[in-house]
Formats: C-alpha cells, sequence, structure tokens
C-alpha cells in the first residue's frame, strides 16, 4: 500500500470531530505556517501513541473553536481522523489553570490522551484543559 502523502502546508493533517457539540474542525501539521491559532486550532503535540494536544480559542471570533467545550459530558466521544486512521476518544474531565503561556498537561499516563486546551471565557487569566481518554 502506498502511504498519500499531504501537502503539509495547505492540507489538514487531522480532523477533531465532537459530535456531541457540533463541532468539526481541521488542524494542519506541525510544520504548516498554518498550524496556529489564527487558523482555527493549533496542533501543540502530536505522538498518536501516546498523547495528542490541541489547543484553540473561545469567544466571539471566527477563529474560536472551543466555544462548546464547556458542554461536554463524561463520556461523550471525540473522534480524530488524523493521517488517513480512525482514533476514538471519550471525554474524562477538565481543569483549570494559571494563563502563563505553559501548560503542564496532568493525565494518567498509562493511557492514551487527547487534551484540548482552551482560554476560560469567565476569568482571563485561566485555561481550562479537557481530557479525553483513547478506547
Amino acid at each position: 500500500d502506498k502511504e498519500k502523502k499531504i501537502d503539509i502546508e495547505n492540507e489538514y493533517l487531522g480532523v477533531l470531530n465532537i459530535p456531541s457539540i457540533g463541532l468539526e474542525q481541521g488542524f494542519y501539521h506541525p510544520l504548516s505556517s498554518k498550524n496556529k491559532l489564527k487558523s482555527g486550532i493549533k496542533l501543540i503535540r502530536e505522538n498518536m501513541d501516546g498523547l495528542l494536544v490541541l489547543a484553540s480559542h473561545s469567544g466571539r471570533s471566527n477563529i474560536a473553536k472551543f466555544n462548546n467545550l464547556t458542554k461536554l459530558k463524561s463520556g461523550d466521544e471525540i473522534t480524530i481522523s488524523y493521517n488517513n486512521k480512525n482514533y476514538t476518544y471519550l471525554y474524562s474531565h477538565s481543569y483549570k489553570v494559571d494563563k502563563t503561556g505553559h501548560v503542564f498537561v496532568k493525565y494518567d499516563t498509562t493511557r492514551k490522551a487527547l487534551v484540548l486546551i482552551t482560554c476560560d471565557l469567565k476569568r482571563k487569566d485561566k485555561q481550562i484543559v479537557y481530557i479525553s481518554y483513547m478506547t
């Protein structure tokens, strides 16, 4: 089987899909100049064998893709189509951290995790970290 080579700069590397909140949004390869928050979703860390970290804004702008993460309920299904493979996660929990430009992610390192990070709309000095685990 020949693997399809993606256009790193212009094609989505993956698509995040959260049906319970109506979110379906692509994200770019980490080497793409479009892998920025202003493009919608930024890929922070990619290691499909253990940890995937994505970030986006919340708020009123058209680049704010994570507005409805606060509506997630424990057990909600999240899928990632990534590099022509599908991965399924179940949402577990969230927690707030200080907004410093760096986030130390706390999760069960014995499990494969998806981490979504966004700003807290109620407190400008906080971010919310959402943890999901692969099924």
